[in-house]
C-alpha cells in the first residue's frame, strides 16, 4: 500500500520526534511494520526499537537482507535504504504504525483498564456484557484477544504498538463498536499504546507487583499515571476506585470527567447488602440515584469492585444503551479467575491467577467466607520477577490457609530452590510443605482435600505452560486437577504424602534458626517415599535419620547407606560431606519434628491416650468403635515413645478420619514432648498408679507427667473421676471440655458392671447397657472410657454395640487361652501394683474350683518403693488358699512363692515347666522380665 511520507514526517514534527529523514520520493509501497527482524518481508517497515535485552538497531543489516524497505532509528547511521531518523524510536514506531494501519483506534471506542489485579476479569466482564446486550465488542488482553467468539494468543497482557495496531484494525474491519483492553504498567513505560486515543479508562488498584522492572512503589504509580495523562489528551473519562490510596491520587489529579467507585458511600458508584454464596454474589448496586439488587456468580468481594468498574464503563461508553442488569447474573466466570473446576478430589477445587501478595490475600479471604472445613492453598513465584513480593506471598497464603504446598511457577532461568528459599526464610507458620514438582504438588493438595474442604491452586491461572530455563513446557494447573485420580494407598506403599527432600533442608533451617541460601541452592530434587531409623530395612527413595540407642547408633551406616543407595538422603550428627547427607544436632528431636511437621497436614481428629495402665487396651476398644464406620490410623505395637510415635504417624493416610495415639512414658517431659508432636484435639488419661517410680518418683510424680497431657489446647479430654488427685477437673473451670469417668455417682459418665458370665459382661454407662466381648472386670473402666468417648463424639450407637463385640487385637495382656484342662491368662506386657492386684484377683475368682498357678515376675521401674509395692502383692497372696505360686527375677523374691528363679531360662529348664498342664495359670509380670516366652512351652 502507498503511504505519503510527507505525511508520516509531519506526525513525527508534531510529536516532537522527528530529526532527519534520507527519503526523497513523496509517497513508498510499504508493507507490514514490525519491532523483529525475523518477521521482516519484503516492503516492510523495520523499526529499531532499544529494548530491553537487545537493541534493534544490531539487526538493521538483517532486515535489510530480508527485503525491508523502510529504516526507522534512534541512533546516527547511515543507512543505503529509505530511512527517518528520529529521536525516540518507540514512540516514532507507534505513531508511523497507527498512520499505517489507518488509526484504527479513532474508528472504534477504546476502553483501558489499568491497575495491578482485575484487569483481566473487569475486561472480560465489559466484552461480555456489550456483546450480550448486541453491542460488537472486541476484547485484548492477558487471556489473548478476540472479536468474536474465539481467543486468539498473544505473547503479552498488551501487546507491542505494531501488533496493538494490527489487531485494532482488524477489530476495525470486523465492525468492532468498542474495544476494551488491558494495559500493563511495562506497556505504558514502553510505549505500547503510545499514541491510542483512548474514550475510557478504568483503575482497578495497585498493590505490589513488578517491583523488579519498576524499583519501586512510586515508580510503579508514575507508570500507571501515564495512562491517565493520555486520556486527559484525548478527552477520555475515567473510573476509579477511590477506596484504593493510589486510586484517590490518580482522581485527585484527573481533569477529565471522572466517577469514583468502590465500598464506600461517598463514591459516585458504590455497592451494599453483599450476601456471599460459594456460588455466587448478590449486592445492590447504588448508582446516582438508582439502587438495584445485582446477582452474579463471580464470587467475592474483589470481584464486586470489577463488576461496579465494568457496568459503570458500560453506562457509560454508551449512556443511550437499555443497561439490563440482569444479564450479570449470565456472564460467564473469567478462565482462571476463581475457576471452579470438575476434579475427583472430595473437596470443592478452584483456580486463581493470583501472582501477587494483595490478589492472593483477596481470593483467599474470598473463599474463607464460603465458610469451608479447611482451606488448602497452593502457590510458588515466578523466576526472574519481583524477589520483594515473594516472602509476603507466602507468609499471606500461610496465615489465611490451613494447609499450604509451595511449589514450582515459572522459574525461567532462575534456580528454583531460591525461589523457594525466598518464600520460606521469614515463615514462623507450620501448615507447609514443600513439593517442587508443580504436578505432583497439585495431586498432593487435592488428595490431602477432604469432604467439605476448599482448594486453591495459586498463580498460574489460565496458563497452559511452564517457563524452566529458557524453554516453555506444556503444563496446565486445569488440566492436571481434571486428570487427577484418588486412589488409596496400601499400608504398605510408604508415605501417602510424597516428601520433598528440600523439606528437610527447611525443617533444619526452622528448627535450628539457621537459614543457608546455599544449603537450598545446591539440595538435589528428589521425592522421598519412606522414613525410617532402620538402614537394615531402607527402601529406595527414603529418608533415614540416624539415631542413637542403646545398642546401636545409626550414624555409624550413613557412608554405607548412602554408597549404596544414591537415592537416599540422610540425617545425622556426625562430619561426613555428601549431597545427600545433612547434618543436624540432635537426630532424635529433628524426626520428631518432621513427624510432628508431616501430621499437620492431614485433617484426622487426633486422640491421645496416656495411663498408668489401660491406655493400649483403651486404644484397642476405641479403635474398634470408631472403625465401623471410619477411617482410622492406631498405635501399632510398642510404638508410644520417641521413636514409636513418629513411625505411627508416617502411616497416616489422607483418608484416615481419626488417630488414636498411645503415648507412654518413664521420665520427666515425654508426655509433653509427644503430645506437642501430635497436638491433640481430645486427650484421655486411663489411671495414675504407681508407675516408673525411678524416675516420676512418686505417685504424685506420675500424676504431674501424665496430664501434662492436658495443659494444652484442646476440645475435650476425659479422666478417671474416681481418683482423687483428678478432683480439680472436675471444677468448673474445665465444664465445657472435661469429662469424668468412673463409678462415682458425680461424674460425667458412671459405669457399673451389671453382668458378667463365661464370654461377656454387661456395662452399664450413664443408663445405658452394652454387652462386651471380655468377662474380665477390671477392664470395665477401659470400655467406660471408650463407650463415654463414643458418645461426646457422636458416634452412631448402632457403631458403638458392634464394635463393643470384637475381639481386642491386643497380645500378653490378660489374654485368656484355654485348652483341654488348662486355662493361661497371659498378662506379661507389663506390670505396676495396680495391674499386679487386678490380674491377681481376676485369676483367683476365675473358676474357683479349679487348681490355680500362678508364675510371677518383678515389677520393674518403681524405684525406691519397690520392695514395699512388691510386700504388697504379697499380702494380697497370702489372703489366699490353695494356691501354687512360681517367682522369677530378683524382686518376685518377695512374693515367697513356692519356687524362685532368678531368670525365664531357669525355669523354663526346670521340670517345673512339665508340672504346669491343668488348671488356671497365671503368668503376669513386667516385659523386661520376658515371661512370654514360657508361653512357649506351656
Amino acid at each position: 500500500m502507498k503511504q505519503n511520507i510527507k505525511n508520516l514526517i509531519k506526525k513525527l514534527k508534531a510529536q516532537n520526534l522527528f530529526i532527519s529523514t534520507n527519503i526523497n520520493e513523496e509517497f513508498l509501497t510499504l508493507g507490514e511494520v514490525t519491532i523483529d527482524s525475523r518477521e521482516i518481508k519484503k516492503d516492510d517497515v523495520f523499526i529499531a526499537v532499544k529494548g530491553l535485552q537487545q537493541d534493534g538497531h544490531s539487526y538493521i543489516d538483517k532486515a535489510l537482507e530480508l527485503g525491508a524497505k523502510l529504516i526507522v532509528h534512534s541512533d546516527i547511521l547511515e543507512i543505503p535504504v529509505p530511512s527517518i531518523h528520529v529521536k525516540d524510536s518507540r514512540k516514532a514506531g507507534a505513531i508511523i504504525a497507527a498512520e499505517l494501519y489507518q488509526n484504527p483506534s479513532t474508528k472504534l471506542k477504546l476502553i483501558g483498564i489499568t491497575g495491578t489485579n482485575g484487569k483481566t476479569t473487569t475486561a472480560m466482564i465489559i466484552f461480555d456484557i456489550l456483546n450480550k446486550m448486541n453491542v460488537k465488542c472486541g476484547l485484548i488482553g492477558t487471556l489473548g484477544y478476540s472479536y468474536g467468539d474465539d481467543l486468539l494468543p498473544l505473547k503479552r497482557t498488551t501487546p507491542d504498538f505494531t501488533e496493538l495496531n494490527r489487531i485494532l484494525s482488524e477489530m476495525v474491519e470486523h465492525k468492532c463498536q468498542v474495544v476494551v483492553m488491558e494495559v500493563s504498567s511495562h506497556s505504558l513505560v514502553l510505549d505500547r499504546v503510545y499514541g491510542q486515543e483512548f474514550d475510557a479508562i478504568g483503575f482497578t488498584n495497585l498493590t505490589q507487583d513488578h517491583l523488579d522492572f519498576h524499583s519501586t512503589i512510586e515508580n510503579y504509580y508514575l507508570a500507571k499515571k501515564i495512562l491517565f495523562d493520555t486520556a486527559e489528551s484525548t478527552g477520555a473519562f475515567a473510573v476509579v476506585n477511590r477506596d484504593d490510596e493510589y486510586g484517590e491520587r490518580y482522581y485527585n489529579l484527573f481533569k477529565n470527567k471522572k466517577i469514583s467507585y468502590g465500598l464506600n458511600p461517598a463514591n459516585d458508584v458504590f455497592a451494599t447488602e453483599i450476601v456471599n454464596t460459594p456460588n455466587s454474589t448478590r449486592f445492590i448496586l447504588n448508582y446516582g440515584n438508582i439502587a438495584e439488587e445485582i446477582t452474579t456468580n463471580y464470587i467475592g468481594e474483589f470481584n464486586i469492585y470489577n463488576l461496579m468498574l465494568a457496568v459503570t464503563i458500560c453506562r457509560q461508553i454508551l449512556p443511550n444503551l437499555d443497561f439490563d442488569n440482569k444479564i450479570l447474573a449470565s456472564i460467564k466466570r473469567t478462565n482462571g479467575r476463581l475457576e471452579p473446576l470438575k476434579t475427583e478430589a472430595l473437596g470443592q477445587v478452584f483456580l486463581d491467577y493470583a501472582h501477587t501478595p494483595d490478589a492472593i490475600e483477596q481470593v483467599l479471604k474470598t473463599l474463607i467466607k464460603t465458610n469451608p472445613q479447611r482451606l488448602i492453598s497452593l502457590l510458588g513465584c515466578g523466576g526472574e520477577r519481583d524477589k520483594s513480593k515473594r516472602s509476603p506471598m507466602a507468609m499471606i497464603a500461610t496465615s489465611l490457609s490451613d494447609i499450604v504446598i509451595i511449589t514450582d511457577d515459572n522459574p525461567r532461568g532462575e534456580n528454583n530452590n531460591l525461589i523457594i528459599a525466598d518464600m520460606v526464610k521469614d515463615l514462623k507458620a507450620e501448615n507447609y510443605i514443600i513439593i517442587r514438582d508443580r504436578k505432583l504438588a497439585i495431586e498432593t493438595a487435592l488428595k490431602l482435600s477432604r469432604q467439605d474442604d476448599v482448594v486453591v491452586l495459586l498463580g498460574k491461572g489460565h496458563e497452559n505452560y511452564q517457563e524452566i530455563m529458557g524453554k516453555r513446557i506444556h503444563f496446565s494447573d486445569a488440566e492436571t486437577a481434571k486428570n487427577f485420580k484418588n486412589i488409596e494407598r496400601s499400608d504398605d506403599a510408604g508415605l501417602d504424602i510424597p516428601y520433598d527432600a528440600i523439606n528437610v533442608i527447611d525443617l533444619k533451617s526452622k528448627l535450628l534458626a539457621n537459614f543457608n541460601y546455599e544449603e537450598y541452592a545446591k539440595f538435589p530434587k528428589k521425592i522421598l517415599h519412606y522414613i525410617s531409623t532402620d538402614s537394615r530395612s531402607i527402601n529406595t527413595d527414603s529418608l533415614f535419620i540416624a539415631i542413637k540407642g542403646e545398642k546401636y547408633d545409626g550414624n555409624n551406616f550413613i557412608k554405607d547407606l548412602l554408597s549404596s543407595n544414591s537415592s537416599c538422603i540422610a540425617v545425622g550428627e556426625i562430619d561426613f560431606h555428601s549431597d545427600n547427607y545433612i547434618k543436624v544436632d540432635n537426630s532424635l528431636e529433628f524426626y520428631g519434628f518432621i513427624a510432628k511437621r508431616y501430621l499437620n497436614l492431614f485433617k484426622a481428629k487426633k486422640i491421645a491416650i496416656t495411663g498408668s495402665t489401660g491406655k493400649t487396651t483403651t486404644k484397642e476398644i476405641i479403635t474398634n468403635l470408631l472403625s465401623e464406620s471410619h477411617k482410622v490410623l492406631k498405635t501399632h505395637g510398642n510404638e508410644n515413645n520417641y521413636i514409636g510415635l513418629p513411625r505411627t504417624i508416617f502411616r497416616i493416610k489422607a483418608e484416615d478420619q481419626y488417630c488414636v495415639f498411645e503415648i507412654g512414658t518413664n521420665d520427666f517431659g515425654e508426655i509433653e514432648y509427644l503430645s506437642n508432636i501430635i497436638k491433640p484435639h481430645i486427650a484421655l488419661i486411663t489411671s495414675v498408679d504407681a508407675s516408673h517410680l525411678e524416675k516420676l518418683d512418686s505417685v504424685q510424680g506420675v500424676f504431674k507427667e501424665k496430664t501434662s497431657l492436658f495443659k494444652r489446647k484442646l476440645e475435650k479430654f476425659l479422666f478417671p473421676g474416681d481418683n482423687p488427685l483428678f478432683i480439680d477437673y472436675k471444677s468448673q473451670e474445665f465444664r465445657n471440655i472435661g469429662y469424668s469417668v468412673g463409678k462415682q455417682a458425680d461424674n460425667s459418665f458412671v459405669y457399673s458392671i451389671a453382668e458378667i458370665n463365661q464370654e461377656t459382661m454387661t456395662l452399664k454407662v450413664n443408663n445405658s447397657k452394652f454387652e462386651i466381648l471380655n468377662q474380665i472386670p477390671y477392664f470395665g473402666l477401659n470400655y467406660a472410657f471408650a463407650i463415654s468417648l463414643a458418645k461426646l463424639l457422636d458416634i452412631n450407637i448402632n457403631d458403638i454395640i458392634y464394635g463393643l463385640k470384637k475381639k481386642l487385637n491386643i497380645s500378653n495382656r490378660m489374654n485368656i487361652i484355654s485348652n483341654d484342662n488348662r486355662t493361661i491368662i497371659a498378662d506379661c506386657y507389663n506390670a505396676n501394683p495396680k495391674s499386679m492386684k487386678e490380674a491377681i484377683l481376676f485369676w483367683k475368682s476365675y473358676k474357683p474350683d479349679a487348681e490355680h498357678i500362678a508364675i510371677l515376675g518383678d515389677m520393674l521401674e518403681l524405684g525406691e518403693e519397690s520392695e514395699k509395692l512388691h510386700r504388697e502383692i504379697k499380702n494380697i497372696l497370702n489372703e489366699m488358699t490353695n494356691i501354687t505360686v512360681y517367682t522369677i527375677g530378683k524382686n518376685a523374691r518377695v512374693y515367697e512363692g513356692n519356687s524362685h528363679y532368678l531368670t525365664v531360662q531357669e525355669f523354663i529348664d526346670s521340670p517345673l515347666l512339665e508340672q504346669v498342664n491343668n488348671g488356671i495359670i497365671l503368668i503376669k509380670g513386667s516385659h523386661g522380665i520376658h515371661l512370654e516366652k514360657i508361653l512357649e512351652f506351656v
